[in-house]
């Protein structure tokens, strides 16, 4: 309810530690593990002194993968938290611009902290989650989160317009997105830093056809 990363631990393939091959109680334990949200799964004896570490990971990977294709839609008002805050209220929003939009690719949120981040991808959109920042300390946290794709970029930008080019940018040259497909973008603005209080749904090529014509605008200093 409150968003909080979660990873399930210790034992999940403890039979690859000296086999090649996981028993079918442990693969229905990782597969409920991300059918129950959990953010992520973690192998421990198996990589650190298994038998064969890369097949682990492999095995590990193939079996999350497949779960996260059965994982239920939910109603997102059976998963919001007593006092709903602005932040959950923008997840919410993405969530159902996603499912009610099969053109979105993805969605980019322009992030200071990862706390926009985390709240959007507590309600498990059907889609990728770009999640765009300055901030590599931030980048590497928001590696945990499921569905978060951290994406890096440097301009310190002067408005909103710029930013959303710029993220748009930064997220389709790295081959993330489509030229043709549609994005839900999310921030906050410089009049009220640390909120999130921005949703919009852009055509990527509306976006990188703008930006071609409109420089960015930097900040003196």
């Amino acid at each position: 309810i409150w968003a909080r990363p979660t990873i399930v631990a210790t034992h999940m393939l403890e039979s690859m530690t000296h086999e090649a091959v996981p028993t079918r109680a442990e693969v229905s334990d990782v597969a409920h593990a991300v059918l129950d949200r959990a953010d992520a799964v973690m192998l421990s004896a198996e990589t650190a002194m298994g038998h064969d570490p890369p097949r682990a990971v492999e095995m590990m990977n193939r079996i999350a993968g497949r779960a996260e294709t059965q994982i239920p839609w939910v109603n997102p008002d059976e998963v919001t938290s007593p006092r709903r805050m602005i932040v959950e209220i923008v997840g919410h929003l993405v969530y159902n611009a996603v499912c009610l939009n099969s053109s979105v690719e993805g969605v980019i949120t322009a992030t200071r902290t990862g706390f926009t981040a985390r709240w959007i991808s507590k309600f498990r959109p059907p889609a990728h989650i770009f999640a765009v920042t300055r901030n590599r300390r931030v980048m590497r946290q928001l590696r945990l989160l499921w569905g978060v794709h951290p994406v890096h970029y440097d301009t310190d930008l002067e408005n909103v317009d710029d930013l959303i080019l710029e993220a748009v940018r930064v997220v389709y040259e790295a081959g993330l997105v489509d030229r043709e497909s549609d994005i839900v973008f999310t921030s906050g603005t410089r009049l009220i830093p640390g909120r999130t209080n921005l949703v919009g749904v852009f055509h990527v090529r509306d976006l990188i056809r703008e930006r071609k014509k409109k420089p960015l605008r930097r900040r003196d200093g």
